[in-house]
C-alpha cells in the first residue's frame, strides 16, 4: 500500500525537476517570420544609419552574418531569402556570411568572424538563444531577427507587422549590451521593449 504512494510521489518529483530543467535552458522554439526579408534588409541598412556607434566606428561595409540552422527547412528559407534580397537589393555596404549552427550551438563562438558587425537570427528549432545573445554582448555585435518573439527573448532589433505596416522593435536594454547608440529620432518610430 505504501509502494503506490511513494511512487506517485517520485513520478512526481521527477516530472517537476524536468519542468525546471526545460525552463532553466530557455529554449526558443522556431516562430513565424511575418515581414519579407527584402523589407528586413532595407530597413535593417536604414536603421543603422541611426546608430551612432556605426557611425563612429567608420566601417564602410557592414557585415552579417546570418545565423541559421541547415537541419530545419524553415531556417535554411529565410537564410535564402537574405540572401537573395541581398544580392538583388544592389547593397554594396552590407556583405551577408552565412553562419551554420549546430543543435548546442557550441560551435558558434567559431563561426563567427571577427569582421561580422552585425548578427542575423533566423528561425531556429529549440536552440538557446542566450548562446547567441552571450556572444553578441561580449563582443559587441548588434543581433537582428524577423522573428518578433526573438526581440522579446533578448534579441536587440527585429520586426512584426502593426496594421498590416512593418513594425520596428528594439530590446533597448539588448541593444545597449550590444553597443547600439540608437537616435532619438529611430526610438520615436519603433516599439521599444524595455
Amino acid at each position: 500500500m505504501n509502494a503506490i504512494p511513494t511512487l506517485r510521489s517520485s513520478v512526481l518529483k521527477v516530472v517537476a525537476m524536468l519542468s525546471i530543467m526545460v525552463a532553466l535552458m530557455q529554449p526558443v522554439e522556431a516562430q513565424e517570420v511575418l515581414v519579407p526579408s527584402n523589407i528586413q534588409l532595407a530597413l535593417v541598412d536604414k536603421i543603422l544609419s541611426f546608430d551612432r556607434a556605426v557611425s563612429r566606428s567608420g566601417d564602410q561595409v557592414i557585415v552579417i552574418g546570418i545565423v541559421y540552422q541547415k537541419e530545419y527547412r524553415k531556417s535554411v528559407t529565410e537564410k535564402d531569402d537574405l540572401l537573395k534580397a541581398s544580392e538583388a537589393g544592389g547593397r554594396g555596404r552590407i556583405q551577408m556570411i552565412p553562419i551554420e549552427v549546430n543543435g548546442s550551438g557550441d560551435n558558434l563562438q567559431s563561426s563567427v568572424p571577427d569582421e561580422v558587425t552585425v548578427l542575423y537570427v533566423m528561425p531556429l528549432r529549440w536552440f538557446n538563444l542566450d548562446i547567441i545573445t552571450s556572444l553578441s554582448r561580449s563582443r559587441r555585435i548588434l543581433t537582428v531577427t524577423g522573428v518578433s518573439e526573438y526581440v522579446h527573448a533578448g534579441v536587440a532589433l527585429g520586426f512584426s507587422v502593426k496594421d498590416e505596416r512593418p513594425q520596428i522593435l528594439i530590446n533597448l536594454r539588448a541593444a545597449r549590451a550590444e553597443g547600439a547608440d540608437f537616435s532619438s529620432k529611430l526610438l520615436n518610430i519603433a516599439k521599444v521593449i524595455q
